[in-house]
């Protein structure tokens, strides 16, 4: 990971590289390079993470080249199709009980919910939605489902 002019990011991997560039508050273009080939799309900020995560895996990279751009996962995903809203509160009574729990896998089927220094990625198991990343601690608001 390197930071470019103009405030850019670059995310290197043994032959991918992504570029993230600001273009509003809310949005970044994003330039990829997976073997010679490459694309540029503007994307909200939320992507990010997904994108990294897609070049970082040797089977996934070359999907980049046509990205879909796929829904993101939301905690009522988590919530619905695993039953997560137990895992979730009990990771934040974990959390009150030791606020320096750095990990925790939360498992999951076909979501898989990680926690990692203060960071809670939902991963979906079979591809159809992007991966996405929250802030969560503690004090995170009440975990419920809203449909």
């Amino acid at each position: 990971m390197s930071y470019g002019h103009n405030d850019s990011l670059f995310v290197k991997m043994q032959f991918e590289t992504a570029c993230f560039e600001s273009a509003s508050y809310d949005s970044v273009i994003c330039a990829v390079v997976i073997d010679n080939a490459w694309r540029r799309i503007q994307l909200k900020k939320s992507y990010c993470f997904d994108i990294v995560e897609r070049i970082s895996c040797n089977h996934l990279c070359k999907s980049m080249l046509s990205y879909p751009k796929p829904t993101l996962l939301e905690f009522d995903d988590y919530i619905t199709e695993e039953g997560g809203e137990n895992l979730l509160l009990e990771l934040q009574a974990d959390l009150l009980h030791n606020p320096n729990l750095s990990q925790k896998k939360l498992g999951g089927n076909r979501i898989l919910a990680e926690y990692y220094f203060g960071i809670l990625i939902l991963r979906d198991n079979l591809l159809s939605a992007g991966t996405n990343v929250y802030e969560f601690n503690a004090l995170s608001p009440q975990i419920k489902a809203t449909t």
